[in-house]
């Protein structure tokens, strides 16, 4: 964790002044790869084996990039999202990403990029449910646990449609055993998206 901080420390000064950008995305579906000691508790369960569930979550994030004239441009981005989860009960995650821009430069219309950071999953009201079994792999706070994911990831693909907004695709990784699929848009401040100076 201490160097996780150093490292956005290090980093900060480049960002500053940097382009910025907020989106709202949705979710529905998650898949998990880790079967559920309280798969009998999961009501929104798609599939038999609880491994399929259906989370209905929105996502909100904001995005500063990089002020350098890097072509593979380097951003910082916090992802929060809250909704139900595959009990039916209130959750949520909020990540701290590292980006990078993978496919496209600020001409594309298309864009592929990857981000890895931390992620901490939490959820509420658990303890309250009938038959429920503690989870080792939660904390507990009263009635609130958490997970976190040390090494958390996502993908995302964006396509611009206007000098403002891109539709955004992302899948992301809400903690050490589940992902998802979030759709929505993304705005940017001023219309200004990846200056790399290439022109």
């Amino acid at each position: 964790m201490k160097t996780f901080l150093g490292l956005i420390l290090i980093f900060l000064p480049q960002f500053l002044l940097g382009q910025v950008n907020f989106s709202l995305k949705l979710s529905t579906v998650s898949v998990n790869f880790e079967k559920s000691i309280n798969k009998p508790l999961l009501v929104n369960s798609l599939v038999d084996s609880g491994l399929v569930t259906f989370e209905p979550t929105a996502m909100l994030s904001f995005e500063i990039l990089s002020n350098d004239k890097s072509p593979n441009k380097n951003s910082i981005k916090i992802n929060q999202a809250m909704g139900k989860d595959a009990a039916s009960q209130w959750a949520g995650f909020t990540q701290v990403y590292y980006r990078r821009l993978l496919v496209g430069d600020k001409r594309s219309k298309h864009k592929l990029l990857v981000g890895v950071g931390l992620s901490m999953f939490y959820r509420f009201g658990w303890k309250d449910l009938e038959n429920y079994q503690k989870e080792t792999a939660f904390e507990e706070s009263g009635n609130f646990e958490y997970r976190i994911a040390w090494l958390s990831g996502e993908l995302e693909y964006n396509y611009q449609f206007s000098k403002f907004s891109d539709f955004s695709l992302s899948l992301n990784h809400n903690h050490t055993f589940s992902l998802t699929i979030a759709a929505g848009f993304k705005y940017w401040l001023d219309g200004v998206r990846y200056n790399c100076g290439c022109d």
